[in-house]
């Protein structure tokens, strides 16, 4: 479900990862998939 627009009772919601599971070393690509997730996040908010 991560990185997927989805409507929960009629808002649209993007599912990513926990901020806690960031912080662990051993996460660099989810590092990177979240921010990809920001991204599209801040250009569905922007645009």
């Amino acid at each position: 479900m991560r990185g997927k627009w989805l409507e929960c009772r009629g808002i649209q919601v993007m599912v990513s990862y926990h901020p806690s599971y960031l912080l662990r070393p051993y996460n660099q690509d989810a590092k990177r998939e979240a921010w990809e997730d920001l991204k599209k996040v801040l250009h569905f908010v922007y645009d």
